[in-house]
């Protein structure tokens, strides 16, 4: 019994040394699933989808700066945005252009609304 009691104090030692403030440490299957830019594929059809709703977005010149630099990820089947815009009627309206081009992908809308 006293050699489990250094085992496990040794090992709270151990973690409290890897983590000195002590406070709880995410790992990586608790990490948001959020699609990233390195997540698109290398797919050609799903780049030129991408590449499609890109030029769109960017074209629009009643869109903000902020709603031209979102990021459209397609990747298996989903096209993905996410990143700011000013306000709801941009991100309706980026995700309009997204959905006019997507072709028989699905749409994930993760835009927020900021300043």
């Amino acid at each position: 019994m006293k050699a489990k009691l250094i085992i496990t104090g040794s090992l709270a030692g151990l973690l409290l040394a890897c983590n000195p403030s002590g406070q709880k440490q995410v790992n990586s299957t608790e990490v948001s699933q959020d699609v990233t830019a390195l997540d698109q594929s290398e797919n050609a059809e799903d780049q030129m989808i991408t590449r499609k709703i890109r030029q769109a977005v960017v074209a629009d010149k009643e869109l903000s700066m902020s709603a031209a630099n979102v990021q459209i990820i397609t990747r298996e089947g989903v096209v993905t945005l996410t990143g700011m815009v000013r306000n709801q009627a941009e991100k309706e309206k980026v995700e309009r252009i997204a959905d006019r081009l997507k072709g028989n992908n699905r749409l994930e809308n993760k835009l927020q609304i900021g300043k």
